[in-house]
């Protein structure tokens, strides 16, 4: 049984009519879940893994500071933020018998840094440009062992590197659109001991970098009547989302329509 009392505040200020300044502090909680103090299965790699019921809960702390603006005709926005987390949930090996298994338990302490940036312009009436860029990093102390020293290691499955450019052509009157987007990630090979361990997740020097390009558009055939069409990773390329476990999709397609009465 737990309980929590979470709190947030945030401010803005407009340094010009065009540019303002925006910051926060809020808390986040997270409680054990049934399986975390429960739970006996398999994870990972094939890891036997048990819970544990003396959990305490996973308590952060996160700091925002940003900024947005309009030169020119492009909106853009650069943001930062930083995040304490306390006792994070995590898991630690520990010897049973002849085997090792996972065991669910609180870290020490940890953080993760991060920064985001987008933009928009207008180029002319018909056409815009979109772009954004996110990085993150992050450390956590805890044990490798139950018993074992403390050490600190790299945040498991953390995002790499990763942006998106997209050009829209917008008929005067919007009632046709079709924009093209590339969308990429760097190789991210900034792992934790655990993420090198998960060979069904993780390849083993890491997740390869990627790059897809997609093509997607609408267009209103009647007042009520829309269709949509996508088709996403026109290349048929073969990447993976770093953590996710599976390959993305090939080549789709995707085709919709929509009927308003």
């Amino acid at each position: 049984d737990w309980s929590d009392l979470s709190c947030s505040a945030r401010g803005t200020y407009e340094v010009t009519r065009d540019a303002v300044v925006y910051g926060g502090v809020s808390q986040g909680f997270r409680a054990p879940n049934l399986h975390d103090i429960t739970g006996s299965g398999v994870a990972l790699s094939g890891t036997e893994e048990f819970g544990s019921s003396d959990l305490d809960p996973e308590k952060v702390v996160s700091f925002e500071l940003g900024t947005k603006a309009d030169v020119n005709g492009v909106i853009w926005s650069l943001a930062a933020f930083y995040t304490d987390i306390e006792d994070p949930i995590t898991r630690i090996n520990e010897t049973v018998g002849v085997d090792t298994v996972a065991r669910i338990t609180n870290g020490e302490e940890g953080y993760i840094w991060g920064v985001e940036a987008d933009a928009a312009w207008q180029i002319s009436e018909q056409w815009d440009l979109f772009g954004n860029l996110t990085f993150q990093d992050g450390k956590e102390k805890s044990r490798k062992d139950v018993g074992g020293p403390v050490t600190e290691d790299t945040v498991s499955r953390l995002s790499p590197l990763v942006g998106s450019v997209t050009l829209r052509w917008t008929q005067t009157g919007d009632k046709v659109w079709v924009e093209g987007q590339l969308l990429g990630a760097a190789t991210q090979n900034n792992l934790s001991q655990r993420d090198l361990g998960d060979d069904q997740r993780v390849p083993a020097n890491g997740t390869p970098g990627y790059m897809t390009g997609s093509l997607r558009g609408s267009w209103h055939a009647k007042d009520n009547v829309l269709v949509t069409l996508g088709l996403e990773n026109l290349t048929d390329e073969d990447y993976r989302v770093h953590g996710s476990g599976v390959n993305g999709a090939g080549f789709n397609a995707i085709l919709g329509l929509k009927l308003d009465w």
